[in-house]
């Protein structure tokens, strides 16, 4: 600020003020009262009263003192003018320069309110700036929280995600086996209406030879009217499991659309798909009988070798009472397996006798990598042709895959005619054996 500086300038004009008064006082040339004269006696001051009439001067002339002293006021007084009018200058300027600082601290103190003003406001702005700041602060802490309650949501959707299409995967193979399952139904089909036609050939070579074996008529005629009765019954059941399966498969159908629309709602179908592949899966256990894992091989690197063995009939009461009697056909025979097992036929002479030649069971690839075993039982009625008419599950290994590899391959078997009186077929009993080789 100006303000010490102004008041030093104004103390400073004070003091060369007074110091030209206190000159101008004692140097002014101004005419000076003559002293008083005193005198001693009254005819003393008539005699100098009378003087002063007639001119003269009373006093003792000192003509040489006098011009010296004349001369020395008048320099002093020159001198006195010159500082007189330098001091006026001086104050002139003086003046001014107050003038000037006093219009600079006119305008210092608007400068200052001006300043006090903004400095108010500032103060203001910092206060709310502050209060800004607190808010920001508050909403930077809520801001944090949601983003980590919203990563640890997105955590939990990927797994959720992981686990639906590890579901979906799980229900599109059983999809995908469902109609690899109707394909292979209907390729028996057609092998059925093969062998109705093959059928037909041979009643109608049978009525063609009627004239040559008339003893054998009603024994024939039987056997023809059992024999379509039976393939009419095998028909109708084959109708009805087509009808079953064309159910199941429009409920997987269902199914698989409920679940693409449950992968697209996420968490909110996580529930229902849950409880449909838990009834899946019940369904699938129900059917089967659970087997003990089968021990791994020595040599991890390359699965077991497979061996399958024919074993002779076993008798009635050695059957296992727990197994399930699965009655079936030749329609619910799987597609042909792609592994052959290594070993052959062991079959003991049983009337009637599986002929030689007969396809060897095939070991499922799917069991083999499963490490799956177990001895499936069959119940074979045969024709007096030798060909097979009727294959049921006696006792079952446990495994789908098993019994019907076990049905597949023995359903092509032929065996030796057996002929009793009054019976156009004849029932044995087959055993097979899927164990796989290197067991420890």
């Amino acid at each position: 600020m100006k303000l010490p500086a102004i008041a030093s300038t104004v103390a400073v004009s004070g003091v060369i003020h007074a110091t030209v008064l206190i000159a101008w006082a004692a140097f002014s040339t101004h005419p000076r009262p003559e002293p008083a004269l005193t005198f001693s006696t009254t005819i003393e001051a008539v005699l100098v009263d009378a003087a002063l009439d007639a001119g003269q001067t009373p006093e003792p002339s000192t003509p040489a003192s006098d011009a010296a002293a004349t001369a020395a006021l008048a320099a002093n007084n020159k001198q006195l003018h010159a500082e007189v009018a330098t001091l006026l200058t001086t104050r002139e300027t003086l003046e001014s320069t107050v003038t000037e600082l006093e219009s600079d601290k006119a305008t210092l103190l608007e400068t200052r309110e001006t300043l006090e003003g903004t400095i108010t406001e500032l103060e203001q702005d910092k206060s709310a700036l502050l209060a800004d700041k607190a808010s920001l602060g508050e909403q930077l802490a809520t801001v944090t929280g949601e983003r980590q309650q919203l990563s640890a949501d997105k955590a939990a959707l990927l797994a959720t995600r992981e686990t639906l299409e590890g579901e979906a995967a799980q229900l599109a193979t059983t999809q995908a086996q469902q109609q690899q399952q109707l394909l292979e139904l209907e390729s028996v089909r057609v092998g059925l209406s093969d062998d109705l036609s093959r059928l037909q050939g041979v009643l109608d070579l049978e009525q063609r030879e009627r004239a040559t074996l008339a003893q054998k008529v009603v024994t024939l005629e039987l056997a023809r009217h059992e024999t379509v009765t039976h393939l009419n019954g095998l028909i109708i059941q084959l109708d009805n499991e087509n009808q079953s399966l064309n159910a199941s498969l429009r409920q997987l159908r269902s199914e698989k659309h409920s679940a693409e629309v449950t992968l697209q709602g996420r968490t909110r179908r996580i529930e229902s798909l849950s409880q449909q592949v838990d009834t899946l899966l019940n369904e699938k256990r129900s059917q089967r009988q659970p087997a003990p894992p089968a021990a791994i091989a020595d040599d991890p690197a390359s699965p077991p070798a497979p061996a399958i063995a024919i074993a002779e009939n076993p008798p009635a009461q050695k059957l296992s009472a727990v197994a399930e009697k699965t009655s079936t056909n030749l329609s619910t025979a799987t597609a042909p397996s792609l592994a052959a097992p290594e070993t052959g036929n062991a079959v003991h002479d049983v009337e009637p006798r599986p002929v030689a030649g007969n396809p060897k069971p095939v070991y499922p690839r799917l069991a083999i990598h499963r490490q799956l075993e177990g001895t499936v039982i069959l119940t074979i009625d045969v024709l007096p042709s030798g060909k097979v008419a009727n294959i049921s599950v006696e006792a079952g290994s446990g495994f789908s895959l098993l019994d019907q590899a076990a049905i597949k391959a023995v359903s092509q078997w032929r065996f030796t005619p057996a002929h009793q009186v009054d019976t156009p077929t004849m029932t044995v009993t087959q055993s097979i054996q899927f164990q796989l080789d290197g067991r420890s």
